[in-house]
């Protein structure tokens, strides 16, 4: 256990190379601790094998013993009807349908000048529609948890003017992601990969490589891969119930600066200027997790009503005794 956690600690360093590197020496630790097999299918419209090392050695490390199985370049829809397809024979515990808007709707990207918004915006609905409607068909053949990656707007068409009303590229595809979360609701084992909220948060330069969809069919950096896979693995451990539902936390340099017993209430560090304002908003983010349903806890040393008097009396104190 000691080498497992050794490795988990080490992934922020990883290079998208080390991930190859690393596998090895992580299958040889996790081997004594019967990890849970996990089969997963990768259905695909782009080149993707680039994200498997990054899966599996961060799975490795969360207890499983993961198989993949690709299925071929840009045939996810002919592999989930054919119930005779490798897909139904491999049997897989959890499927991921990864797309780009480039292969759903290349004239859209294309030639989207062609049409009217209001052509475009049915021929979205139904791309929504014929999606949700293969997430039917494999929970209709298999046990299995389903995560679909939405959508990503690479340049929009219309340049700066595009995001100005409900007639450019960025509100359609937009509006395609809200229509499949809300198609996806409606399924108890289908699940969105945000890979939209990701691209925006990581930046499209840093993610997407041109030269390497003209050479590979593969539209993204190596190194991007380490983060996408980061990010999609916190997606499947969601699916299959891994999620935490407590955080404890120390008080003293935790919830607050200072020491409760030793700079009491008044003398903490804690407000509107620095450094207090930044256990404010460590204390407003334990409050949105709280507000999704985490369980907050308290382990401390300190005096109990040293304690209490900051969380119930102090005026800067975001989160109270009710919240614990």
């Amino acid at each position: 256990m000691k080498k497992i956690a050794e490795l988990k600690a080490g992934l922020r360093d990883l290079g998208f190379n080390d991930y190859f590197r690393r596998l090895k020496e992580a299958e040889e630790a996790v081997a004594a601790t019967n990890p849970a097999p996990l089969r997963i299918a990768v259905l695909r419209s782009y080149t993707s094998e680039m994200i498997e090392p990054v899966l599996r050695l961060r799975l490795l490390l969360e207890g499983y013993s993961p198989e993949f199985l690709f299925g071929d370049y840009n045939k996810y829809v002919q592999e989930v009807l054919d119930p005779g397809s490798a897909l139904y024979a491999f049997r897989p515990d959890m499927v991921l349908l990864l797309t780009r808007l480039e292969d759903l709707m290349p004239e859209f990207t294309e030639d989207f000048a062609s049409k009217p918004a209001s052509e475009w915006e049915s021929r979205i609905r139904e791309s929504v529609r014929q999606i949700s409607s293969l997430a039917e068909t494999l929970e209709k053949r298999v046990p299995a948890q389903i995560i679909i990656q939405n959508l990503t707007l690479n340049r929009p068409y219309w340049g700066g003017y595009d995001a100005q009303g409900p007639e450019g590229q960025t509100y359609l595809v937009g509006l395609f992601n809200r229509l499949l979360a809300g198609e996806l609701q409606e399924r108890k084992n289908a699940f969105i990969w945000d890979f939209d909220g990701f691209v925006r948060l990581k930046g499209f330069e840093s993610v997407y490589e041109p030269k390497m969809w003209y050479t590979s069919r593969n539209p993204f950096r190596h190194s991007a891969y380490v983060q996408m896979g980061e990010d999609l693995t916190r997606y499947i451990l969601g699916a299959l119930g891994r999620v935490k539902k407590c955080v404890v936390v120390d008080l003293d340099n935790t919830l607050w600066g200072g020491i409760a017993g030793e700079d009491g209430m008044n003398g903490v560090r804690l407000g509107f200027d620095y450094p207090g304002n930044c256990y404010r908003e460590f204390q407003k983010g334990l409050l949105r997790l709280y507000k999704r349903g985490i369980i907050l806890a308290v382990n401390s040393k300190n005096n109990v009503a040293d304690a209490m008097e900051i969380i119930d009396k102090h005026p800067y104190m975001v989160l109270r005794a009710t919240h614990f």
